[in-house]
């Protein structure tokens, strides 16, 4: 069971995400076992995350913080449910063969080989590529979605996270996944 971290000083939101944790597997927690924190964009986190933390943002987005799933606001509680539905299927999707991402651990998993440690990035990367299945996703919606950068801005960072990721995943037998290069962006074929 995933855990929650209400790292927010907003009551009302508190409030909605207690009835929410009934509807998902979800389980409030202390700070220091949670898979995820929660945070209001609109008021100040009552505790600041660590640098490792998986973040759920509802509202804007602190400076700084890369968050694995943000909503705008208003969130009523439905869009809220279908986000987090959406986001427990992608901390755990499958992948080829037998292989599935664990985003809590930061892992691919297999039964019969060796775990492949990701890097945070890794991670929310695999997670966007997965998340557009069949389709290609942008260098710059992955800049955008994964690293929060403005289309503006000119790095290389989506190409070499790319690269080693597809080092890993080649690296592993049976392979896991393989992330083909198109016209539009990337697509990851499972």
């Amino acid at each position: 069971m995933q855990t929650l971290f209400l790292a927010t000083s907003s009551d009302p939101v508190r409030r909605a995400f207690r009835r929410l944790c009934a509807e998902l597997p979800l389980m409030e927690t202390e700070k220091k076992e949670a898979d995820l924190w929660l945070l209001d964009g609109h008021h100040p986190p009552a505790i600041t995350p660590p640098a490792s933390a998986r973040l759920l943002v509802i509202g804007p987005i602190p400076e700084g913080l890369v968050p694995a799933l943000a909503l705008k606001t208003p969130a009523r509680p439905e869009m809220l449910l279908a986000a987090l539905r959406q986001w427990m299927e992608l901390a755990t999707a499958r992948l080829a063969g037998a292989w599935h991402l664990d985003a809590m651990r930061r892992q691919l998993l297999h039964p019969t080989a060796a775990a492949l440690h990701l890097t945070e990035k890794e991670v929310l990367l695999l997670q966007a590529l997965l998340a557009a299945v069949p389709h290609a996703i942008s260098r710059e919606a992955l800049l955008k979605k994964v690293w929060v950068y403005d289309e503006e801005v000119t790095s290389h960072t989506v190409e070499t996270h790319i690269y080693r990721l597809r080092h890993k995943c080649e690296s592993a037998t049976p392979r896991p996944c393989e992330i083909l290069t198109e016209a539009g962006g990337y697509r990851l074929a499972i």
